[in-house]
Formats: structure tokens, C-alpha cells, sequence
């Protein structure tokens, strides 16, 4: 049985390895106002609270261009004034809190200014509003694509199945 040998995939990567800068914690964006796209809403459910919509962003530029920041919406007597007011900001019209499962289609794509701030009762955590609507984009254009795996010339096809470790 043939040993893998990892050596030639990895010396592929040392380039990228030696730029790439160490990331740590999650890939939210430190607080700041940033240019963003809506990516998606949803509504989900709050632990003991009811329901909200969660809504995402990109950051569509800056050195932070791909990054994700998130909210979400109480949707309860004392959350709906900042929900409406969110619909506003964005202008997505909806006459009935009932439509908001059919709607929610018509959020991605809602391009804005967004504030990120650190929240005030738990500072290791962030709030993120909308501070202005700059119109409609394509989420696509923001996603990331998918990994591709590296290519590896020298890797031979193993066509002997009595060399398998497992049938």
C-alpha cells in the first residue's frame, strides 16, 4: 500500500501561506459604517420570545469587501416600530405583517449604508443598522465563489482494488 503524500499540494500553497494574514473569531465586521448589500431574510424563531426576521449583509467594498454583518427584528408589539421603520429605510412596502413570509423574496438585493456599533449592554457583541437606502444590486456579484480544490498534476489514479484499506 502507497503512503499519500501531502508535501507537493502543500509547497503549492506556500506562496499563498506566507501572504495570507491570521484571521481569528468570526468574519463579522468591526464596527463602522459600510456600503452593503442584503443578502437574505428570513423569519426565525427566538428562544422564549416569539419570532424575528434575521436579516444578512455584505459588505460590498473596502478592505472588508465580502464580510457578513447581521440583524434581526423583533416581530412583537415593541419591535414593530423599528421593523417598519427598517421596511422604510430599505423601501419595501408590505400593508400586512401577514405577507412577510411571501415577501420575503423581495429582500436580497436591497443595497444600503449600514452602521455597525457595539452593543451597549454586551460591547463584545454588535448591533448593525441601516442608515441609508442607495438602491438595488445583485447579490451574486457579491458572493464569494466556491473553492476550487488545487489542482494536483502529480496524483495517480489508484486502479487495483486489492490496494484499498476498506471494501
Amino acid at each position: 500500500m502507497s503512503e499519500l503524500n501531502y508535501a507537493s499540494a502543500l509547497a503549492a500553497l506556500d506562496g499563498e501561506f506566507e501572504s495570507a494574514s491570521a484571521q481569528t473569531g468570526g468574519s463579522g465586521v468591526p464596527a463602522g459604517r459600510y456600503n452593503a448589500i442584503l443578502k437574505e431574510a428570513k423569519i426565525v424563531a427566538r428562544t422564549g420570545s416569539g419570532i424575528a426576521l434575521s436579516v444578512s449583509f455584505i459588505v460590498t467594498e473596502g478592505p472588508y469587501k465580502g464580510r457578513y454583518a447581521f440583524t434581526s427584528y423583533g416581530l412583537s408589539k415593541n419591535g414593530l416600530p423599528f421593523f417598519k421603520g427598517f421596511l422604510q429605510m430599505i423601501q419595501l412596502p408590505l400593508t400586512k405583517l401577514s405577507e412577510l413570509e411571501k415577501a420575503l423574496p423581495l429582500f436580497p438585493g436591497h443595497m444600503c449604508v449600514i452602521d455597525v456599533r457595539p452593543d451597549r449592554k454586551n460591547p463584545q457583541y454588535t448591533m448593525t443598522y441601516v442608515d441609508r437606502y442607495l438602491g438595488m444590486g445583485n447579490v451574486a456579484d457579491y458572493l464569494k465563489p466556491p473553492a476550487q480544490p488545487a489542482a494536483q498534476d502529480d496524483l495517480i489514479p489508484v486502479d487495483e482494488p486489492d490496494d484499498f484499506p476498506f471494501n
